[in-house]
């Protein structure tokens, strides 16, 4: 037996899981009725209450006659061929009332009510994520995509407002709310779901809608912060969270929850677990259910060390002279997605396996991070604590803060060989490159290892020039990321794919790449698609490089686009009717940015898919 409340009542002989055809109720007082007995079924209602409910508790005097009429009706419906002497089977009458003779999980708000709370305790582990912590255990992915195949199928039962042939009596406003907030929750656990097989890009195309909908729904928000942070967009992520603390206190006057406090401060702080899914490969097989086509590539994430050979035998050598007593550095450039973030955290695990210490401090892309943050992070990583400073005007104060910092370093790499990575020098703050500039230039002696990243565009100017000038008076080992060559670009595509993959994939990939190693995965991801397709995460990558550029610059370049991946300048002018000094002084705006090279008489985009994506 099927009853479905949740819309239109509609009713069945067949079971859930079976075909059927609907039964003839008749029209809406007969359908409110037993909309009103699936309230609470197997319970027995009064006629009092029944007409209570059907009326909207407002019943006409003639109400139990007219129930006995409805009921009547009913009973042929579900029972055609039933003797008039015979009991029913489905709408049985009482000394006390009517009741409805089915079990819970037939009735489709029951049964919803159910598969959430199942759907719920399956994704219990995957809860910590929201909050910037990792899961208990990972999942099996199979097991997390059966859940979403269930939660799917229980939200694809609403067929409108529950209780719709029902007015709008307290007792059927409450049941309504209450299905409401479950309805929200299995749509959060099916997000909640979806990001942990890493399908971020697919929860944000709901999550963008469903938080101006919904701007109190607190898990939604940090659900949508959470995709964003796995896409690469942090700063959005940040200031989705703030809009939500804004709106919390405007309308409520509160602040938001501990979860969505914790995944803030996760966020700023980069942690790893962020981007951990918490879902592992399923049991015995370790394979996805299904086998992909013979022509798909199934991607996966890899932690396979691919290609930079030398750069990290360079990298390695620091590591042997800070070994010895003397301070090394490193300085790793590049553009976004070349490999710099691989290569040091490489570093980072060949330094703890040969017994350092490491300290890791990420530089904040957020306006919101306080100055010195990535050295708060080192600091911490090194278990010591530095009391500032209370005596002396600004500058004093400023300098000795620099100074204490420096000494603490030095102090803990005395007890034992200290491997520092300062990541994304493009973002720090003045106060902190100052610091990296004092501590270069004052340790001496220490089993210091320290490596900095940053992008190659644009150019460094003021404090991060400052910097990497420091940098280059010790003699730091300068690496200059590039695209892989073509060796490294297949095997890059061999540990993420479940297969080989044919040489005019991996020449076409490269060449549209130019050997990126980010912009090579998303790729892979996509898989063999049309030369003009650009992965989202690539179009946004790309995206966030225009925004560098003013409104001219921004046509200029797209009118560029048009001509070809490498292309005359004095070509772009005369299609765009513009002077060719303009034209070069745009163009040079998106050489800084890093969107273009610039050759003896032609300019080229760095990659044919930041041409595509342009054009696009």
């Amino acid at each position: 037996m099927q009853i479905c409340v949740l819309g239109t009542t509609r009713a069945s002989r067949a079971d859930r899981d079976e075909d059927a055809p609907w039964l003839d109720l008749g029209p809406r007082k007969p359908r409110a009725v037993l909309a009103a007995l699936a309230l609470t079924p197997g319970q027995v209602l009064s006629a009092d209450q029944l007409a209570d409910l059907v009326w909207g508790g407002e019943p006409p005097r003639a109400a139990h006659g007219a129930l006995h009429a409805y009921i009547s009706g009913l009973r042929k419906a579900f029972d055609p061929g039933r003797s008039t002497r015979t009991s029913a089977s489905v709408l049985e009458t009482t000394d006390h009332g009517y009741v409805l003779r089915v079990r819970g999980r037939d009735v489709d708000s029951v049964a919803f009510g159910e598969q959430v709370a199942t759907a719920e305790r399956s994704l219990a582990p995957l809860a910590p994520v929201l909050a910037g912590g990792g899961a208990a255990a990972p999942l099996a992915r199979s097991d997390v995509s059966d859940v979403v195949d269930q939660l799917d199928g229980a939200l694809a039962s609403w067929a409108g407002e529950p209780y719709a042939d029902l007015p709008d009596h307290p007792d059927v406003l409450a049941r309504r709310a209450g299905l409401e907030r479950l309805r929200a929750s299995a749509e959060e656990l099916r997000l909640l779901a979806l990001l942990a097989l890493g399908e971020h890009t697919s929860v944000l195309s709901v999550t963008e809608a469903a938080t101006a909908l919904h701007p109190l729904r607190e898990r939604l928000w940090a659900l949508h912060a959470l995709a964003l942070t796995r896409a690469g967009r942090q700063v959005e992520a940040l200031d989705a969270l703030r809009a939500l603390r804004t709106v919390l206190a405007d309308e409520l006057g509160l602040d938001p929850g501990a979860e969505v406090r914790a995944l803030e401060s996760a966020v700023l702080q980069q942690r790893p677990a962020l981007l951990d899914p918490a879902v592992g490969p399923d049991p015995a097989t370790a394979m996805p259910r299904s086998a992909p086509p013979a022509t798909a590539t199934t991607v996966v994430e890899t932690d396979t060390p691919v290609g930079r050979a030398p750069e990290r035998a360079q990298l390695s050598e620091l590591l042997d002279v800070a070994a010895t007593g003397r301070p090394a550095y490193g300085h790793v450039v590049g553009e976004p997605g070349i490999g710099k973030t691989r290569l040091v955290t490489d570093l980072a695990d060949e330094a703890r396996e040969r017994g350092f210490r490491v300290a890791l401090g990420r530089c904040s892309q957020d306006d919101g991070a306080p100055p010195l943050w990535p050295w708060a992070q080192v600091v911490d990583g090194v278990g010591e604590r530095i009391e500032l400073p209370d005596d002396g005007g600004p500058g004093q104060l400023a300098f000795e803060l620099r100074d204490r910092l420096a000494r603490t370093v030095a102090t803990a790499a005395g007890d034992q060989p200290l491997l520092v990575v300062l990541e994304d020098l493009h973002w720090a703050d003045a106060a902190t490159l100052r610091a990296l500039v004092h501590l270069v230039g004052s340790v001496t002696e220490a089993r210091l290892c320290l490596v900095a990243t940053r992008r190659s565009h644009p150019a460094p100017t003021g404090p991060l020039a400052l910097a990497a000038e420091a940098l280059a008076r010790v003699h730091a080992t300068r690496l200059e990321l590039t695209g892989l060559d073509r060796a490294g670009t297949r095997e890059l595509l061999t540990a993420v794919g479940s297969e080989s993959v044919p040489d005019d994939v991996v020449d076409a990939w490269h060449d549209r790449s130019a050997g990126n190693p980010f912009f090579l995965v998303e790729l892979a991801r996509l898989g063999a698609a049309g030369p003009a397709e650009v992965p989202a995460t690539v179009q946004e990558v790309v995206t966030r490089r225009l925004e560098l550029l003013p409104e001219r610059a921004l046509d200029t370049l797209r009118a560029a686009a048009v001509a070809g991946r490498t292309f005359h300048p004095e070509t772009v002018a005369a299609g765009v009717s513009t002077d060719t000094d303009d034209v070069h002084d745009d163009l040079d705006l998106a050489v800084g940015a890093g969107l273009l090279v610039d050759g003896d008489d032609t300019m080229s985009f760095t990659h044919a898919l930041t041409r595509d994506a342009v054009y696009l």
